[in-house]
């Protein structure tokens, strides 16, 4: 299990180690249980994006990227095509992130 070195207030300090370590423990799931909701929120809202990109285009990221815009893509389109790659890199990275965090 990795260490690691933390400051903390005076009166914590002063509780004793086995304590300390209890309120340490519970915080740190507190705080992992919050990030997992945020995180779960983040992706439920690239996934979102990702399929309103999906109906506009009427293929997944996949078949898009493998395929490339047609020549006769307009200017939004093209920005769309971007703004499709973003919100799949942030689904994939919200994705891993929670995988870490599973308790």
């Amino acid at each position: 299990m990795t260490q690691t070195v933390i400051d903390v207030p005076a009166a914590l300090a002063a509780l004793s180690a086995e304590e300390r370590d209890a309120l340490l423990r519970a915080g740190l799931f507190e705080a992992n249980q919050a990030r997992v909701r945020q995180l779960q929120l983040e992706l439920a809202e690239a996934r979102q994006r990702i399929a309103d990109f999906e109906r506009r285009f009427g293929c997944s990221w996949t078949e898009l990227d493998t395929q490339g815009l047609p020549e006769s893509a307009s200017p939004a389109d093209h920005e769309a095509y971007v703004d499709f790659a973003f919100w799949q890199a942030v689904a994939s990275e919200k994705e891993l992130l929670l995988a870490a965090l599973a308790v």
